[in-house]
């Protein structure tokens, strides 16, 4: 996996924007994975890759979802605003 490849590189992500819905696979899951991983590797806490999920689903359960069961860090839904994205990017810390 591309977040695995990062990683061996010595280029790990700091943001990742993440759709829920997915081919293959759902984005809650790849988050849980992405976030297994970073254990095994001792990256906890703000250390983490800051990871907004984005959908067109706002229901309540789905945010649940996102953060409490899937670790996300935000939660944006579609479409994206622009200043929403370039908020998200700033707090990642990629922008000032």
């Amino acid at each position: 996996m591309a977040f695995d490849l990062a990683w061996e590189d010595g280029a790990p992500y700091d943001l990742i924007f993440m759709d829920i819905m997915m081919p293959g696979t759902n984005g809650l899951e790849a988050v849980r994975w992405i976030r297994e991983r970073e254990k095994e590797r001792g990256i906890i806490g703000r250390r983490e890759t800051r990871i907004v999920m984005t959908t067109a689903l706002g229901d309540p359960k789905t945010v649940f979802e996102a953060f409490y069961q899937g670790g996300a860090t935000s939660y944006v839904v579609k479409p994206m605003p622009r200043d929403v994205v370039v908020e998200e990017i700033r707090k990642a810390g990629r922008i000032g």
